[in-house]
């Protein structure tokens, strides 16, 4: 074989290789990227059940009782709450801080951000009904003008949280259809993108 063939033979080779390198490479790339849409997907199904759970719950226990209230009305009833519900939310903050869909991120974070309102609203308007129960009673054994006064005084706040709580349950319920159907979307595009045909989500 003459140097030329040899060389011809070499560069060939050489060429092979490196194509059959970038192919792989590309495949690993590809792997990668799917594996990265599929672990999003399963954040953002995770969210979307973890929210809609948490609101089920809360309109059931509280919210659709508020929903009903008159302006003016007092809400009257003790509900212990925490932050230590949002535990999805909680323990992924930083990939969803690190979405590339703005309006999807913007989203997830308006609502949760409003949910947990909800709790420190309760948590406060449990520390004033626990005030109302003291000052009802001083009223009743004791009805003294400064009493009378600062159990009056309480009265209102009740009322004003309470409407503080029915306008804020107002709102994270439409926070929470507009978070839903932006994690459809999202998941809608990742299933396109991984060639997942679905008729319904």
């Amino acid at each position: 074989m003459s140097d030329g063939n040899q060389f011809l033979m070499l560069l060939l080779g050489s060429g092979l290789t490196l194509l059959g390198g970038y192919i792989a490479h590309k495949r690993e790339l590809s792997s990668q990227a799917k594996e990265s849409l599929k672990e999003k997907k399963s954040l953002l199904l995770s969210l979307d059940s973890e929210a809609g759970v948490l609101w089920e719950l809360y309109s059931h226990e509280v919210g659709n009782d508020l929903t009903k209230l008159n302006p003016g009305d007092m809400y009257m009833s003790y509900y212990p709450l925490s932050q230590n519900y949002f535990v999805i939310y909680d323990r992924n903050a930083a990939q969803i801080g690190s979405l590339d869909n703005e309006n999807l991120q913007r989203a997830i974070i308006a609502f949760y951000c409003r949910a947990k309102g909800i709790v420190d609203d309760h948590q406060f308007h449990n520390r004033v009904l626990d005030e109302h129960t003291r000052l009802s009673y001083l009223a009743r054994i004791s009805p003294t003008p400064d009493i009378l006064e600062a159990l009056n005084n309480n009265e209102t706040m009740i009322k004003n949280n309470t409407q503080g709580l029915v306008s804020l349950c107002n709102e994270v319920g439409q926070r929470l259809v507009d978070m839903k159907r932006e994690i459809r979307r999202e998941v809608k595009s990742i299933d396109e993108k991984l060639g997942i045909v679905k008729l319904h989500y």
